[in-house]
């Protein structure tokens, strides 16, 4: 029983009953009954409830999946085409959206998934743009890396690559799809 003596914080097992246990912050008794848990419902309005950058978040995204371009290129560079690099492409931009958006939901995730069909073309028109200035940069003629690039398109169709291009496209599509599905369905899943 209570005694007038001793600290009123600590209860006595007795008057807290089966299956309670003393509380030293309140004098209140509690037991795993009265813990005040959150719903599943009541967890994804909160989740709901973040506020994302939309702009930053984009920003984040963007600087990101250069990460993922920088591995490709130099990949590419050694005459591949790796899956790695889309993995690495899919998590820095899901990262830099989280970090600078402040959170992810579906609009992110969909932004995300954008930049990275944009910036898998980019690596490649990148990719071979590099191949084909290596080659003709210690030749007669100069060409700038930046003409190669803007009129790819020109010479692979005037060189007859055209297909090995898009079949390098489509590779690093579906490698980035492999790689990177598991990372967009790991992160939605927590967030």
């Amino acid at each position: 029983m209570y005694n007038k003596n001793e600290n009123p914080v600590q209860l006595d097992s007795n008057i807290v009953g089966d299956g309670g246990y003393t509380n030293n912050y309140n004098t209140e008794p509690t037991n795993c009954n009265s813990f005040n848990y959150q719903s599943n419902s009541q967890v994804a309005v909160s989740i709901k409830e973040r506020k994302e950058n939309v702009v930053t978040g984009t920003i984040g995204a963007l600087l990101g999946s250069l990460i993922g371009v920088a591995l490709w290129v130099l990949i590419a560079k050694l005459g591949f085409i790796s899956s790695i690099a889309g993995l690495v492409m899919t998590f820095c931009s899901l990262l830099g959206y989280m970090k600078l958006g402040g959170g992810l939901i579906k609009k992110g995730v969909i932004i995300c998934i954008i930049i990275n069909i944009i910036m898998v073309y980019m690596a490649t028109r990148l990719s071979w743009s590099l191949i084909i200035y290596d080659e003709f940069k210690d030749r007669e003629f100069r060409v700038s890396f930046i003409n190669i690039f803007k009129n790819l398109h020109k010479i692979i169709k005037l060189t007859d690559t055209k297909f090995h291009f898009y079949k390098d496209l489509v590779i690093g599509y579906l490698l980035t799809l492999v790689a990177g599905t598991s990372t967009f369905i790991k992160v939605i899943v927590r967030s």
